[in-house]
């Protein structure tokens, strides 16, 4: 309960060494698995919402809290038995007969804020993913459009009516808003990224990264520079170009949809402002409205154009 849970990739491959023993078979066995996950997505429902949470489509947003996000609703709408897999899995299945897996209407706001959370009061709120990405205001408007767009149907339940939902659709939804929120943000980091890296040959380097993570990344934490160091690790690890990281801090970072995608990878945010409009184009030229592509080079982003430089 107090430990970390590994992330889904990370499981799947524990999980099938546990289950075959053997590393090269289990390898191989998670290939196969994950290859007719791919083949036959369009077949089943469930299978694209799990590749989406394994960074096998929207790899582009691919993030721990994907999975993170499902995994908490499924705890909160099974409470006490989440402990118990097979029954979850019984009900996941529709073992009852019902054939689906259905889910009161009224525990949707608990489901994505916290089961006794008040939606009023933003400090009792648990969803760390969702804050991370999106202003209350629009984790509000969110529940709230849920119960319109969701189609729901009537359960009988000990001789009396209910309104529910079938999980899969609730999933889906608060899975497509996450992954929307997550594209924003990752808009702007580029933005973040092109702003400073712009001032240095276009390119980020590990005192850039202090400069950018104390303010604008770190939601009100303070960080060490042992931990900083730590972080910009990660990060070039994942994403870097350089062979290494030196007791320095050499490292370099040139693409901003890299940078982008490292950061929400190691749990890096900028504080989210609710709009998520990119500022910037790559180039280091500022948008202005009205015209589709960027004046300099050329990039597309609808509705948007980059006129000014933002440095000589």
């Amino acid at each position: 309960k107090n430990h970390k849970r590994d992330e889904m990739l990370d499981f799947l491959e524990l999980y099938f060494l546990y289950k075959f023993g053997m590393q090269k078979m289990a390898t191989q066995k998670l290939k196969d698995f994950l290859a007719a996950l791919i083949y036959y997505k369009d077949r089943y429902r469930r299978f694209p919402a799990f590749l989406r949470q394994i960074g096998l489509l929207d790899k582009n947003v691919f993030n721990r809290s994907l999975s993170d996000m499902v995994i908490m609703i499924l705890r909160r709408v099974f409470g006490e038995t989440h402990d118990n897999l097979q029954a979850v899995g019984d009900r996941l299945s529709g073992a009852k007969g019902s054939g689906e897996t259905l889910v009161p209407e009224n525990l949707i706001p608990g489901c994505i804020i916290g089961t006794k959370a008040d939606l009023k009061d933003s400090s009792t709120w648990e969803a760390p993913e969702f804050l991370a990405v999106a202003t209350t205001d629009q984790i509000r408007a969110l529940i709230s459009r849920s119960k319109t767009e969701l189609e729901r149907c009537l359960h009988d339940e000990k001789d009396v009516h209910h309104l529910f939902l079938r999980i899969d659709d609730l999933v889906d939804f608060f899975l497509e808003a996450l992954i929307n929120w997550t594209s924003n943000v990752h808009l702007r980091l580029e933005d973040i990224f092109v702003e400073y890296a712009c001032a240095n040959d276009d390119h980020m380097e590990f005192d850039e990264f202090v400069r950018i993570s104390e303010s604008r990344l770190l939601q009100g934490q303070v960080m060490s520079t042992e931990h900083l160091m730590e972080k910009w690790r990660q990060l070039t690890k994942l994403v870097g170009e350089s062979d290494d990281v030196d007791e320095g801090g050499d490292g370099l970072i040139y693409q901003p949809e890299a940078f982008a995608l490292g950061c929400t990878r190691i749990g890096l945010w900028p504080v989210p402002d609710g709009e998520g409009t990119s500022k910037y184009c790559r180039c280091g030229y500022e948008f202005v409205d009205g015209v589709k592509e960027c004046c300099k080079c050329g990039r597309q982003r609808p509705g948007q154009c980059w006129k000014r430089p933002i440095h000589s």
